[in-house]
């Protein structure tokens, strides 16, 4: 579909229910999102264009009818491939993993279901498999779009098919695409195996309240060249991914009741309860007990 010379960005289609929400949009003009992260698992498909999608410290380049699948809880954000060709046309898909794991298991994809809540997955689709894509999201857009003929169920279905479609096509070819991380040859990281000893320096330490110039000190570099190299190579300050890290070791404490908020804040290196119900909410707009409680229903599967 192409874009009128007059409109910059097209939204064509929003909708949702309690456990699942889906948009494509189109645009071609230069957009840079935030990192952020949420209790939702992540499927973005690419119709056309290209994006560039980082994940924590690597990043994937999606090209046309590729797919991304994120797990909840992890960091994330879009940008540009190059910015001379801003061009994105994408569907997006949040998925309740709570909701959608017992249908994946019903379905006897027990070992494919647990890409969706630990890696970060992407895939090229087949020409076949990609017709089989748009066919299933046609009804979900029917039945979001009619609310008399709008039954929750075959809503989930169809999304459950949606789901299944990708896993399928990414057991197909899992060993052809491979994130851009700090490993491998010709990659970006590759200049910066400096900013890879501090990511995983940051991961060992979490809960320990180091400074840019201590981090400096340890891996003998100027603080300006640390920040300057992290910043470029993750999309990260050093803070912000030092408390990201936090948050993400906070939300597998939380998840054991036996842990008190008060003793989780003490362990991750947060002054106070006050801070951390801070940080934690800015990272993922809940609150530790909020956290708690909405996953109290998926600790119980």
């Amino acid at each position: 579909m192409a874009i009128e010379e007059n409109r910059q960005e097209h939204l064509i289609f929003r909708g949702s229910i309690d456990s699942v929400s889906i948009e494509e949009l189109e645009r071609n003009i230069p957009v840079m999102h935030s990192r952020h992260m949420h209790n939702t698992v992540e499927l973005y498909l690419m119709i056309g264009g290209g994006t560039r999608y980082y994940v924590e410290q690597d990043y994937y380049d999606l090209s046309e009818h590729t797919g991304i699948l994120i797990p909840a809880n992890t960091i994330h954000r879009t940008g540009l491939i190059d910015e001379a060709q801003p061009y994105q046309h994408r569907l997006l898909m949040q998925f309740d993993e709570a909701t959608f794991l017992p249908i994946l298991k019903t379905l006897g994809f027990d070992s494919t279901a647990k890409h969706i809540t630990t890696e970060t997955r992407i895939t090229t689709f087949t020409p076949e498999n990609w017709k089989l894509i748009t066919r299933a999201v046609e009804p979900v857009y029917y039945y979001l779009r009619n609310d008399e003929a709008m039954t929750p169920l075959l809503v989930k279905q169809f999304c459950a098919q949606i789901l299944l479609l990708f896993l399928h096509s990414y057991e197909e070819q899992k060993k052809l695409s491979e994130p851009r991380d700090f490993h491998g040859q010709g990659n970006r990281f590759a200049k910066y195996p400096l900013v890879r000893d501090v990511c995983i320096y940051l991961e060992e330490h979490c809960g320990e309240n180091i400074t840019i110039d201590e981090l400096a000190e340890i891996h003998f570099v100027c603080r300006s060249k640390l920040t300057n190299n992290f910043k470029a190579v993750t999309g990260f300050t050093v803070n912000e991914y030092q408390n990201y890290l936090r948050v993400q070791k906070a939300q597998l404490l939380l998840r054991d009741p036996g842990n008190s908020v008060t003793d989780i804040a003490a362990q991750l290196g947060y002054g106070n309860v006050t801070y951390f119900d801070r940080a934690f909410k800015r990272a993922t707009t809940m609150t530790p007990l909020q956290y708690r409680k909405a996953n109290i229903r998926f600790m119980q599967h």
